[in-house]
């Protein structure tokens, strides 16, 4: 398994559990833009596992020793269950999926929460006022 997907997916988990720990904080813009970035990171592993048709292929590496020793070997870095790179793609999306969720969630709660407090200020004066 390659380090950059096994980080990504790491880094992914961590997010996660920090969202839901609730030990981060961010800006509204912040997250926003963290949630545009794991979206657009989403789409680039969505690209990755569509082509994993190409990734599990035989590669046609000609007749000799070596490329009849690599030939069978390869396919099997994609598709390996514990170590292939599909697998972790796989995970990655997941992991990238539950982030847009938790990250949306938060930012929803934290806008409501805004806006209750500028109800229950209404509600107190009759009117805001802007600072």
């Amino acid at each position: 398994m390659g380090d950059g997907a096994s980080g990504m997916l790491t880094a992914a988990t961590q997010l996660n559990d920090a969202i839901n720990s609730g030990s981060m904080s961010m800006s509204v813009e912040g997250v926003q833009a963290l949630i545009t970035y794991t979206k657009n990171l989403q789409s680039a592993v969505n690209a990755a596992i569509f082509n994993q048709v190409n990734l599990s292929q035989t590669p046609k590496l000609g007749s000799t020793p070596a490329a009849s020793t690599y030939t069978s070997y390869l396919p099997t870095i994609a598709t390996d269950p514990d170590q292939g790179i599909l697998p972790v793609l796989q995970k990655l999306h997941a992991q990238l999926d539950q982030s847009v969720t938790n990250l949306q969630n938060s930012l929803n709660a934290v806008q409501q929460a805004d806006q209750d407090n500028q109800n229950a200020m209404v509600q107190i004066h009759g009117t805001v006022h802007a600072v």
